[in-house]
C-alpha cells in the first residue's frame, strides 16, 4: 500500500511539473494579450496602435512609449492614447527593425514589438523572462505542495485505521 501512495505522489508531481511548464511558456503569436490587456497594431506607413483591456474597454489616455531598434534603451517617442485607446506614429524609414511600443494604463500594460522594414512581431506580456520563470516555479511549487499535502494526509488516515484495528 505504501508503494502505491508514493507512486501516486510522484505521478501527481510529474503532472504538476508538466502542467506548470505548459501554462507558463504558452504564448500565442499574433495580437498581444496579457495582464488584462488587448494590444494590436496595423502597419502601413503609419503604425496604428489599438490599446484595450481584455473586457473590450479601450485603454483611454494610456501612456505610450516607443523605442527605436537602433537605441532600445532610450525612448524614441512618448505620447498618450486617445479616448478610444488609439495611438499612431510614423516610424523613421531610415531606422528599420523591431520598434518596441510600451503601453501602460491603470497598472495594466505590456510591450509589443512591431517590425518595420524587417524583423518579427512579438509581445513580452509585460513580464521579463526572469518573472516568467519565477511564476512557473511558483505554480509548480504549488502543485507539488498540494500533492504532498494530500499524500501525507492519506498516509496519516491509513496509519490511524491500522492503529484503530489493533486496539
Amino acid at each position: 500500500m505504501k508503494q502505491t501512495l508514493q507512486l501516486n505522489g510522484y505521478w501527481a508531481i510529474g503532472c504538476a511539473i508538466v502542467l506548470g511548464l505548459l501554462l507558463s511558456f504558452y504564448n500565442e503569436a499574433g495580437d498581444a494579450n496579457a495582464h488584462g490587456t488587448d494590444i494590436n497594431y496595423t502597419l502601413v506607413s503609419t503604425v496604428r496602435v489599438n490599446a484595450g483591456f481584455d473586457t473590450g474597454e479601450p485603454m483611454s489616455d494610456a501612456q505610450i512609449t516607443v523605442y527605436a531598434p537602433n537605441d532600445p534603451q532610450t525612448p524614441w517617442l512618448k505620447g498618450v492614447a486617445d479616448s478610444d485607446g488609439k495611438f499612431s506614429f510614423d516610424p523613421d524609414p531610415e531606422i528599420t527593425g523591431n520598434y518596441s511600443v510600451q503601453v501602460r494604463s491603470a497598472g495594466h500594460g505590456e510591450i509589443i514589438t512591431i517590425p518595420v522594414g524587417g524583423g518579427t512581431a512579438s509581445s513580452t506580456g509585460g513580464q521579463t523572462t526572469a518573472q516568467q520563470l519565477i511564476m512557473a516555479a511558483a505554480v509548480v511549487w504549488g502543485f507539488i505542495g498540494t500533492a504532498l499535502y494530500f499524500s501525507a494526509r492519506k498516509k496519516e488516515q491509513t496509519e490511524e485505521e491500522q492503529n484503530y484495528a489493533h486496539t
